[in-house]
């Protein structure tokens, strides 16, 4: 038998209740445990003291109480030493593994001592040795040299077990020498003095006794009641403490749980205010919901950040320099073609160019002409060149006559234009303007400017003065030649600036009332209309005025938008129009008026903006003198977003697979005169594609280094070319190399059935139900055809090894178990179906609960031990694959419940629904961990990374991303994305304290 070793350098904590904290499997020791507490009480204990030694073991120790892991962890954590009693039952006790877990994570290891009831313990050398069967798992890997061990086998042949039996006590005293941190041979010293002290108190006690027994049996008798008596009250003064420390540790409880449930109940506060603010501030909501997922991690806490997350466009705010005019000061600019750079100015003498993110100008220029201002800076086409106007700073002066804006727009009057190297800010040039900065203000040439083409300008002319417009000559401007041509004369007023279009052919003169598009050629009126504050598209085809679109071509209106007196653009592509009106800016869809973003928040009206050329990010500029920059992204969350298809794809369920950081993506739709199907496979490490297939149904070796899908290709037939889907085949993913091709029972057409007649497998004109999935280990492909058919191969050499025809089933879906001797199958008979591959017969048909329900997919979990299927009632089903029986279900979505993916632990699901929500739930207890809802109309494919990291596929469009399940990382993500902080308003409004404004 081995000793134990003592340890005296570790600290015990602060607050000691226990010496020693027993942890046992009740199934092995419960026996023996108590013997082994009481032996450690008594063993050299002093008289005087009820036990030498507080010991706790939780049926001794604990009061009723429902909240048990608490009062455990309670005790280990004012325990000093922790009693491991080792058996193989300890080891397969969750329990016991979970009591050394916790030790090991909290407490000083060193004070573990292991006690061998039961079964084998050795030492391997490096941890402990392969024979050993008593050890929990969390003991493995704990220590870094050999534990000593005590050796308490022999016990379970005992009959008397108690200090008087010499092996039990010599086990006890090598116990309670490293617990009292007193060497063994002393304490056995101490427990034999105490012995004898014990035997020679008797024998006095007895000689008094003999001796004045004659003359004092009276006072004997009274001595021994009050004896009795004081012990008696000891022992009633010693429960009253107990009980006290119990109500005291209660009440410590129930506040510390009071404060819980207070801090939970404010962090949901604060995710609903989050959640209200979504339409009205996203980048108050981002704040809102940081705030509440820093107090608590909870569903409604990351809920409300993963929403924000997507609302939240903001990417860089600045202020505009300081402002040297009376008129009251604002920002006006302009984003680079590439958007990675920002000019701005302020009705001041200078301007700044930041580069987007960065925290100080990457340059600043002030005009050289005194009691000037500069105003709308642009960048050029090219982004080589930024463009700004210098003024007198009288044009901006509110409070002049009228009878001097003759002298500040005489005839002669002129502005000056200067051209700046866009990376330096050195002057290349300088222009000669007309002169009408009221009219340019807030535009004063389209974004972007091109110098080596006319532009459309106004030039200020005070024949006649109107309300708060004015009379401008409007024409073409020449900043080749300097020279001005004018066509029209109109009331242009503050937005009205006047646009050419791409080919120089067209003008519009913007007003507050009607106003015309001109031929510039032939100067004539081409089209006149209703809306003013005007702007051509660059094809000169589209007039987009007060919300309005107008074909120029028929004069037919396409679309109107509510928005009112809004000054917008065309992107460069003019798929969208972007438009400002007072704190919005808004980005339609060209083709069908949709609004695609609504960008709100910042502080003050809009009165300026522009766009990259990519379509990817928005600059506007504000009265409050700030300028910010948006992201345009699609779809954005946090973390990576990637392009992972060419072609925009439309594919409801199972259009995604994962492995090895790959990710394959089905892409397109099915049509018969193209283009097919793709699938993509992205690096999700770099965002590089990897390869491009033409196909799909795509599913991914575990390793990642092959993909298996449904190849298609248009076929000649007697109706013309239709898609035809033909055999699966498997790739090598490096290399784009052929490794397997394997032909399929039928090829299918994808045509509609009433327009051709074509061979068997004839496919309805649609999304074809199709499923390849390799098992856990690579070595077989399955697939589900939708047509009567479930099929595995061997995956190395096309061998089937299950096929099985499913006359009337029409699979849609399958799960190859991790044993390889089940496959499970879904069918549009609302079935799960159950194989064996050996046998090849049916094992259990598991039905739906309702009467015309689909499973739509299953996964297994890693060990096998849980088949996961959805449904299209939007439930999850939970079915333990010893007897197939359903042990659980979840009412997941409000539409069907799409995908499901499981995380590498198996300890949660994620599920995609047709409510546009992913869903992630806990497996062991079936509880909601998080929800995340998208701006899309339905979720494609969810699939696991890792363990905290989800890759998230909508139903159509060319990207996806990655977003987080670890509340720390998204926090770090959700405050880098942040421009801005509470203002003291807010603090007050929302209880933030303390503000961080302040």
């Amino acid at each position: 038998m081995a000793t134990v070793e003592t340890h005296t350098e570790a600290q015990p904590p602060t607050e000691t209740l226990y010496d020693g904290f027993i942890s046992y499997s009740h199934a092995a020791d419960d026996l023996l445990a108590p013997r082994l507490q009481a032996g450690l009480q008594r063993f050299a204990k002093p008289w005087w003291r009820r036990r030498a030694l507080r010991i706790f073991r939780d049926e001794a120790s604990l009061s009723a109480n429902p909240h048990l892991w608490s009062s455990i962890v309670d005790a280990m954590e004012t325990s000093d030493w922790f009693v491991l009693l080792l058996s193989p039952d300890a080891a397969a006790s969750e329990w016991v593994d979970r009591e050394v877990e916790y030790w090991l994570d909290h407490k000083d290891r060193d004070r573990i001592i292991p006690v061998v009831t039961d079964g084998e313990f050795e030492w391997g050398g490096e941890d402990i040795g392969p024979a050993t069967d008593s050890a929990p798992p969390a003991l493995y890997d704990a220590y870094a040299d050999e534990p000593r061990w005590v050796d308490l086998r022999f016990a379970r042949t005992e009959e008397q077990l108690d200090l008087n039996n010499a092996s039990f006590r010599a086990a006890v005293a090598d116990i309670a020498s490293a617990v009292r941190g007193i060497p063994k041979d002393e304490l056995e010293s101490e427990e034999v003095r105490q012995h004898r002290r014990t035997v020679r108190t008797a024998w006095a006690a007895g000689l008094v006794v003999v001796a004045f027994a004659v003359f004092a049996v009276g006072a004997a008798i009274y001595a021994n009641g009050q004896r009795i008596t004081a012990e008696a009250n000891e022992a009633d003064a010693n429960a009253q403490r107990e009980i006290a420390q119990q109500q005291t540790a209660v009440a410590e409880e129930q506040t510390a749980r009071a404060e819980v449930l207070a801090l939970e109940a404010r962090a949901d506060a604060l995710a609903a205010n989050s959640i209200a603010q979504l339409g009205v501030d996203p980048e108050l909501s981002l704040l809102l919901a940081i705030e509440s997922l820093s107090l608590v991690d909870q569903p409604a806490a990351t809920t409300a950040t993963h929403q924000a997350l997507q609302a939240h466009r903001a990417l860089f705010e600045i202020q505009a320099p300081a402002s040297t005019v009376i008129r009251p000061p604002g920002a006006t600019g302009d984003l680079s073609p590439d958007g990675d750079r920002i000019v701005i100015a302020g009705h001041g003498r200078t301007i700044e160019v930041w580069e987007v993110g960065g925290d100080q100008p990457d340059w600043v220029w002030e005009t050289p002409l005194e009691e000037s201002v500069v105003f709308s800076p642009r960048f050029t086409a090219d982004g080589d060149s930024v463009v700004v106007v210098v003024t007198p700073d009288a044009a901006f002066d509110p409070f002049r006559e009228r009878s001097e804006d003759l002298e500040v727009f005489g005839e002669d009057s002129i502005d000056r234009l200067y051209v700046l190297d866009a990376a330096t800010g050195e002057e290349r040039d300088s222009i000669d303007i007309p002169a009408c900065p009221w009219a340019m203000d807030s535009a004063a040439m389209p974004p972007h400017v091109d110098l080596t083409r006319p532009m459309a300008w106004a030039k200020c002319s005070f024949a006649s003065f109107s309300g708060f417009g004015f009379e401008a000559d409007v024409g073409v401007f020449d900043p080749i030649s300097e020279s001005f041509a004018q066509l029209t004369q109109i009331d242009v007023g503050g937005f009205g600036i006047p646009t050419v279009d791409g080919t120089s052919a067209r003008l519009a003169a913007a007003s507050f009332g009607p106003g015309q598009v001109l031929d510039l050629h032939t100067g004539e009126v081409v089209f006149e209309y209703d809306h003013g504050l005007s702007t051509l598209s660059a094809d000169g085809s589209l007039l987009l005025g007060s919300g309005a679109l107008i074909d120029l071509e028929t004069g037919e209106e396409l679309w109107q938008t509510e928005v009112p007196e809004a000054r917008g653009w065309f992107s460069r592509d003019q798929q969208l129009v972007y438009v400002i009106s007072g704190e919005a800016a808004i980005v339609f869809e060209t083709a069908t008026g949709d609004v695609i973003y609504e960008l709100l928040g910042q502080e003050g009206s809009l009165w300026e903006t522009s766009m990259s050329a990519d379509n990817g990010r928005l600059a506007t500029f504000s009265t409050e003198s700030t300028g910010r920059v948006w992201h345009l992204d699609p779809i954005r969350s946090e973390g990576a977003t990637f392009v992972v298809n060419a072609v925009p794809r439309r594919r409801a369920f199972r259009s995604t697979d994962l492995a090895a950081g790959r990710a394959a993506v089905w892409g397109g739709e099915v049509r018969a005169e193209g283009p097919l199907w793709e699938t993509t496979v992205t690096d999700l490490g770099t965002g590089d594609t990897v390869l491009t297939v033409a196909g799909g149904a795509p599913a991914l070796s575990p390793d990642g280094t092959r993909l298996a899908y449904r190849a298609v290709a248009l076929a000649d037939t007697a109706a013309g070319l239709v898609p035809r889907v033909g055999p699966v085949r498997i790739v090598d993913v490096d290399s784009g190399d052929l490794v397997l091709e394997i032909e399929v029972p039928c090829e299918q057409y994808l045509v509609e059935t009433d327009s051709v007649n074509l061979p068997d497998c004839l496919l309805d004109f649609g999304f074809p139900e199709w499923d390849l999935e390799f098992s856990a280990d690579g070595s077989l492909l399955g697939m589900a055809d939708g047509h009567d058919v479930g099929v595995v191969w061997d995956a190395t050499t096309g061998d089937p090894v299950f096929e099985q025809p499913l006359p009337g089933s029409n699979p849609i879906t399958l799960a190859i178990a991790p044993d390889k001797r089940h496959l499970v199958v879904s069918d549009i008979g609302g079935r799960l179906a159950v194989y064996n591959f050996e046998t090849a017969g049916l094992v259990r048909s598991i039905n739906p609960l309702e009467e015309n329900t689909e499973f739509f997919d299953a996964v297994f979990s890693p060990d096998g031990s849980l088949l996961i299927a959805s449904s299209s009632r939007g439930e999850i089903d939970f079915v333990e694959t010893v007897t197939w029986d359903r042990i659980g279900l979840i009412a997941a979505h409000a539409g069907e419940a799409g995908d499901l993916a499981i995380s590498p632990d198996g300890t949660l699901v994620a599920s995609a629904g047709s409510d546009a929500f992913v869903r992630v739930w806990n497996v062991a207890n079936r509880t909601l961990v998080t929800e995340i809802e998208f701006d899309v109309d339905e979720i494609a494919a969810v699939e696991f990374i890792d363990d905290t990291h989800l890759f998230v596929v909508p139903d159509f469009g060319d990207e996806a991303i990655v977003i987080t399940l670890d509340a720390e990382e998204l926090l770090s993500i959700a405050r880098s994305r942040l421009t801005r902080t509470f203002t003291a308003a807010e603090c007050d409004t929302y209880s933030i304290d303390p503000c961080p404004s302040s």
